[in-house]
């Protein structure tokens, strides 16, 4: 038995909200891209997420941009599961 790949992905992002760290200034998601399952996830592993960010994109009507993460996760033996870029719309910080 293995776990779906959105699951993965699904796990990994809801530890990231629950860090709360840029929920007042998203307006919506946009989008994943260049989403990969590398390996198989099975029942017991652990997994370790790194979310980063790659890429802050203006909009030219102000107050708002585009954020573009890199997510990757790794089980216990440091072995990559997934790879995705994560798209959010954000309020500026400088509106």
């Amino acid at each position: 038995m293995i776990a779906s790949g959105f699951h993965t992905l699904v796990a990994i992002w809801g530890q990231w909200v629950k860090m709360n760290k840029t929920d007042s200034e998203v307006i919506g998601g946009i989008g994943i891209d260049d989403l990969r399952w590398m390996s198989p996830v099975y029942p017991g592993d652990s997994l370790r997420g790194i979310i980063e960010v790659v890429d802050l994109i203006p909009s030219s009507k102000g107050g708002k941009g585009v954020l573009v993460n890199k997510v990757t996760v790794h089980n216990q033996d440091d072995k990559l599961v997934l790879t995705a870029q994560v798209k959010a719309l954000m309020k500026s910080r400088n509106n």
